[in-house]
């Protein structure tokens, strides 16, 4: 048995979700929340296009999870009108109040926003004609009971619309970042998840959806390119390890020891700059993603 196993290289650690997990996500949002909507030309259009998907009507209700700063609470709250209404829920308590200011600024009163969790959330049956949720569902803890949670809240008719990146291997540069990341951290023996791995399969998400109690579902993939306006491969490399390292569902400094990290990090930058130099243009890194498009009915 030793003979044969000779040679092989041993098999990859996986890399524990930290048991506050949670509240690494609201730190690092809060500490994102005064510029988020400053250095942020990936969310928005994002965000636009769900609500259209959406397809609101005057006077609905509508839950808009992970809301962030309000980007699409705002604009589902311009659909719905006066006789409508909008709930706006974030981990992040500084993102929360961002969203009420733009609130306050636009007039739009028929907005509120709560910091909360929506996984621990207990809404009445029957409380909402349709529930958002834009980029943030990969990062839920337990995606299929969050879809059936959902599922309960709406009334009969009412449905779910929500966007998530396709993984890694579906994806272009920007989430190449990440799976640049797993193999540095391969490298040091652990294996990480890739979050969006659960919507890497379109029939895997209808099995999803269907579990869930959903019917009539729409599913649709689209390709998207994020500008990084101004940057150059070394600065859209060194962007990507702090994003990375920094990742809440992953706490990898305190399973390296500091002589790792640095190998991992130094193979990384080099591997991003790389991958970012085929990107390049004179407008900065053309970044090309696939997104996941989802429309679901009760």
């Amino acid at each position: 048995m030793a003979a044969a196993a000779a040679g092989q290289q041993p098999p990859l650690r996986p890399v524990p979700r930290p048991a506050d997990y949670k509240q690494r996500v609201a730190q690092q949002f809060d500490r994102r929340a005064p510029r988020y909507d400053c250095d942020n030309s990936y969310h928005p259009p994002l965000a636009a296009r769900l609500v259209r998907l959406a397809a609101l009507q005057p006077g609905e209700r509508v839950l808009d999870v992970a809301t962030g700063t309000g980007l699409v609470a705002l604009q589902a709250a311009r659909e719905v009108g006066p006789a409508g209404s909008v709930l706006g829920i974030d981990l992040s308590p500084a993102m929360v109040d961002k969203g009420k200011e733009k609130a306050q600024a636009a007039g739009l009163h028929n907005t509120k926003f709560v910091a909360g969790d929506a996984e621990d959330c207990a809404f009445e049956p029957d409380s909402f004609d349709a529930i958002l949720c834009s980029s943030a569902l990969p990062f839920f803890t337990d995606v299929p009971t969050a879809l059936a949670s959902w599922h309960s809240w709406l009334r009969p008719g009412g449905r779910v619309a929500f966007n998530a990146p396709k993984a890694s291997a579906a994806g272009g540069v920007g989430s190449r970042a990440f799976s640049l990341f797993a193999e540095a951290a391969a490298q040091q023996g652990l294996l990480l998840c890739d979050p969006s791995s659960a919507f890497a399969e379109e029939s895997a998400v209808r099995q999803m959806l269907a579990a869930a109690g959903y019917s009539a579902c729409t599913l649709s993939v689209s390709q998207e390119v994020n500008c990084r306006a101004g940057q150059t491969p070394q600065q859209w490399a060194a962007a990507g390890w702090e994003l990375c390292i920094a990742f809440p569902m992953a706490d990898l400094p305190s399973q390296l020891v500091p002589e790792q990290l640095q190998r991992m990090r130094t193979w990384y930058l080099a591997a991003a700059e790389e991958l970012a130099g085929r990107y390049a243009t004179a407008r900065g890194i053309d970044e090309p993603y696939q997104m996941l498009w989802v429309v679901a009915h009760k």
